[in-house]
């Protein structure tokens, strides 16, 4: 009995985590990759959840014991004649045409509709199976009956093996319409499990039934079984359940734009917050909430010092502190949880509650956060408010029992308050010196540091017991490191959030260079003219732009061969504009970016004067690259650059067979294709291998490594890069150049990519550093 319960609740988990991302593909070559797909995707996904444990509850609530499978087996039955299997509705509906302040919500409901019609009732079946078979299990009479909460471990170890599998297993190996049926597969083997347990269910007698409703065990592990169920204690579920959803998706971006934008690394998180369930739930406890109260705090004053500081590296010991602390925070809130659990009676409404805090935590950083703040400060946030959630030390009463433990809020002293404001006082003293007193070069340390970072953590140190005035003192530190930039080593001049994250103009302090940063992405540097000097240094392209790297060598040859070879130019991807230092006389150069922030930065001459100096010859477009190159008439360009890879994050649906077949087709008889495959972490050159093999195109490459100190103090950087033409005739004279490039050609197991496949993984650089 045990095993059939807990094989069904584990392989709808798993299908759950396996339908997620299936999904997400199949809608990414319809509306591109922008951040707006993956909110509303993760809002769908959330929402049916919410749903499902709605569903859930009032079915317990309304129907008998005995009544409940039958309808539940007949919602699956239908599921599977009218759903499965799973995929995109034939034909697929187009993408609304919308323009304007209309669009995004659009956009967001088309959507919507496209994820319902496709996997909504499947998911919706799937997310019911964690609470209403749990409670199903509570009336078998099983031994361990009275407190089934463990199985909600079995249902998140499904979900930990559904995370890890699709992208390292599934993903590499089957195309969409495979996984779709593989998957559709696997959900009626659920509703077989489910029948399974409907069976057991049946086989007690009406007599059993009613008496285990009548008389519900109390369970042994759950010290608040016999609780009253409250208005606050129902926040309190919500509360404890929201902060980790929260920093969840906080310590994913915050690791992801700065400190390392390497793939795939959302999976280790989201891996850690589904362990942390199985951990709180399983029937043997490792550890106390206030010993891990304690460790959070630990880990909070470590995070804060490192964001204090400022510190980008060493990279993988400052992730594993932001994940490990990450870790321990999520273990202690969802301990708090599980040990506030109600008797069985309230299970189905526990679950409900927790659903809503799991909402709550994903649409603040996903929707509120971006709006009402300038920096990613929900992570932080979420990290003080855990602190506050912390189990406060306990009291001896008279009878020398300790009370109920209680979260503590608002529960400062005067000599709590004397050390908030102490604190507030060192950071704003340091803050000053070190706008005062720049950094000499090579100095990592400063009186100021001192005074905003390393005091005020001592004095919170001491305060550690106390969970408010410890969390405020906290709070102060990180507000100040996030808020203020570090004056004492570099002068930022602009700064904006949207939904593509944080973006920043940073100015060395002696002003010759100035750098726009996503993150520790650099997305576009200029130098700025020296005085003294004639060369006009802010026409010179940098980075992997710059006149002596592959791209500009390509734009020196062509003109040279024939001066009107390269006079229509489209761009996909923005930066600071620098490419647009090679628009000619004549030339059209068009730049196809997704963030109306980056075409803000890069036209403003006061910040870059690339666009500016390029004046007609150069224009910005606002869309996803893909979608609007589409829409343009084919054969208009002579070039077309594709920038998508100077990021650390591949946006894959630009690369696939299908995308490159639409970029050819756009492009004059003569016409190239320039691919940036600059990159720390994946290496995408056999994917165009691949693909270039499939269109019958010819294809080179260059590695730029060489950099010598004239040109990197002009701010080139190395940089690699793919060009493709219909005939090797039309990529001379760079193909007769052999010092410099050389055939690009597929090798036996290169991928090829489409837009029903393609997997990150086999792209994965994995060398000894």
């Amino acid at each position: 009995m045990l095993l059939l319960y807990s094989a069904a609740i584990f392989i709808s988990a798993a299908l759950l985590f396996l339908v997620q991302p299936m999904a997400a593909r199949q809608v990414l070559p319809l509306l591109g990759g922008t951040p707006a797909v993956w909110t509303t995707s993760m809002l769908f996904f959330q929402a049916a959840l919410l749903a499902g444990y709605g569903y859930a509850h009032g079915l317990t609530k309304l129907l008998p014991v005995r009544a409940q499978p039958v309808l539940h087996l007949v919602v699956i039955a239908a599921t599977v004649f009218i759903a499965l299997p799973i995929g995109l509705p034939n034909p697929v509906p187009l993408p609304p045409a919308a323009t304007g302040s209309s669009a995004q919500l659009e956009l967001a409901f088309y959507l919507l509709k496209l994820l319902t019609l496709s996997v909504g009732l499947p998911f919706f079946v799937l997310s019911t199976s964690g609470p209403l078979l749990t409670r199903w299990f509570s009336h078998t009479g099983h031994r361990q009956a009275a407190d089934p909460y463990f199985l909600y471990a079995a249902s998140n170890a499904g979900s930990f093996l559904g995370l890890l599998v699709y992208p390292f297993a599934i993903e590499p190996q089957m195309d969409l319409g495979n996984q779709e049926r593989f998957w559709s597969w696997g959900f009626m083997g659920f509703g077989a499990f489910v029948l399974g347990c409907a069976g057991i269910l049946w086989s007690r007698s009406k007599a059993e039934i009613q008496a285990h409703i009548a008389t519900p065990a109390a369970t042994d592990t759950a010290p608040a079984a016999s609780t009253p169920v409250t208005a606050a204690r129902r926040a309190k579920w919500v509360l404890f359940a929201a902060v980790p959803s929260s920093l969840l998706l906080g310590v994913t971006q915050h690791i992801s734009t700065d400190v390392a934008a390497m793939p795939l690394m959302w999976v280790i998180p989201l891996a850690l917050y589904l362990l942390t369930f199985v951990l709180v739930f399983a029937r043997r406890q490792l550890v106390s909430a206030r010993i891990l109260g304690y460790l959070t705090a630990a880990g909070a004053i470590a995070v804060c010092a490192v964001v204090g500081f400022y510190l980008r590296e060493p990279i993988i010991p400052l992730v594993i502190l932001h994940v490990a602390a990450f870790f321990i925070a999520t273990w202690m809130c969802h301990k708090r949880l599980a040990d506030d659990r109600p008797s069985t009676d309230r299970l189905t409404e526990y679950f409900l509650w927790m659903s809503v805090g799991g909402v709550v935590g994903g649409l603040f950083n996903a929707l509120i956060s971006p709006v009402i703040f300038p920096e990613i400060l929900e992570y932080p946030l979420a990290i003080v408010v855990a602190c506050m959630l912390r189990p406060r030390a306990a009291r001896r009463g008279r009878s020398g029992e300790a009370p109920a433990v209680k979260v503590g809020f608002l529960r400062g002293h005067g000599l709590s308050l004397l050390a908030i404001v102490l604190v507030a006082g060192l950071v704003i003293a340091g803050v000053i010196f070190q706008r005062a007193n720049p950094a000499k070069p090579g100095e990592n340390f400063t009186l100021g540091d001192i005074l905003r970072v390393v005091a005020p953590l001592g004095i919170a140190l001491v305060f550690v017991p106390r969970t408010t005035a410890f969390a405020c003192a906290l709070g102060i530190v990180f507000g100040a490191a996030k808020l203020l930039p570090d004056y004492a080593r570099e002068r930022f001049l602009f700064q904006e959030r949207s939904f593509y994250g944080v973006h920043r103009v940073k100015e060395a302090l002696d002003g010759t260079r100035r750098v726009l940063m996503h993150g520790t992405t650099w997305h576009g540097l200029q130098n700025r003219d020296k005085p003294g000097t004639d060369t006009k240094w802010e026409l010179i392209p940098s980075s992997y732009f710059h006149p002596g790297g592959p791209l500009g060598q390509m734009f020196t040859a062509l003109a040279t061969d024939s001066p009107d070879r390269i006079k229509r130019v489209g761009i996909l991807g923005l930066g600071v504009g620098s490419i647009a230092a090679y628009a000619l006389p004549g030339s059209k150069f068009t730049f196809y970016e997704i963030d109306d922030v980056v075409i803000r930065v890069a036209s403003d001459p006061s910040l870059f004067t690339y666009l500016a100096n390029a004046g007609d010859r150069a224009e910005t477009r606002l869309g996803d690259g893909r979608l609007v190159i589409a829409a343009e008439p084919d054969g208009e360009f002579d070039l077309l650059v594709l920038d998508a890879f100077s990021s650390d994050s591949i946006p894959m649906h630009l690369v696939t067979k299908e995308a490159c077949q639409t970029y050819v087709a756009k492009l004059k008889p003569k016409g190239i294709l320039a691919f940036n495959v600059t990159n720390k972490h994946v290496d995408i050159q056999p994917v165009l291998a691949r693909a270039a093999q499939e269109l019958g195109l010819t294809a080179i490459v260059q590695h730029d490594t060489s950099i010598d100190a004239t040109t990197a103090s002009q701010g080139r950087l190395s940089s690699s890069w793919v060009l493709m033409a219909r005939t090797a005739r039309d990529l001379r004279p760079m193909i007769d150049d052999l010092a410099r490039w050389r055939r690009l050609e597929a090798k036996p197991g290169d991928p090829l990519w489409t837009d029903g496949y393609s997997s990150l993984v086999q792209v994965l650089k994995f060398d000894k550093k």
